[in-house]
């Protein structure tokens, strides 16, 4: 269940993430104009992967190994997230080039992705997770690329 978790939350904040443009000056070349992520995102490249302890356990390359399959952001900072048959709508923010998805009906718990590209068909985002407990250490890496509809 926890692996779940963490897979589902870490798809959240990938899905949600807006766009971010590579710079190397200051920190508002960083920022990402909010209302470019309006719209509804397929999913159309997928990388992931999950270490426990320092090994791999898991990871795909394939946009079925994904529990995302569209994003549709909307303006009122509600996005609905579209996972294999069923949908949700939860609260997004974007802060700089970050996105943060609240998990539904929890809102101190969220997920956060890097939004690594945003452009008018392009939206592409990165989330890497650490975690650790009493069972080991987990880290978790996904790289989603979506195309506007």
């Amino acid at each position: 269940m926890k692996k779940f978790k963490n897979y589902f939350l870490l798809g959240i904040l990938t899905i949600c993430m807006g766009f971010a443009f590579t710079a190397c000056g200051d920190d508002d070349d960083d920022e990402v104009n909010t209302s470019d992520i309006i719209g509804t995102w397929t999913l159309t490249d997928y990388e992931g992967w999950e270490k426990v302890n320092g090994e791999l356990d898991w990871s795909g390359s394939s946009t079925s190994d994904s529990d995302i399959e569209e994003f549709e952001f909307k303006s009122n900072g509600q996005v609905i997230v579209r996972v294999h048959g069923y949908s949700f709508t939860t609260p997004y923010v974007v802060r700089g080039n970050k996105l943060i998805v609240y998990e539904p009906n929890e809102d101190d718990y969220y997920a956060e992705a890097t939004i690594l590209t945003l452009t008018s068909t392009t939206l592409i985002l990165e989330a890497h997770e650490f975690d650790s407990d009493e069972d080991g250490n987990y880290e978790d890496y996904e790289k989603m690329t979506f195309t506007r509809k």
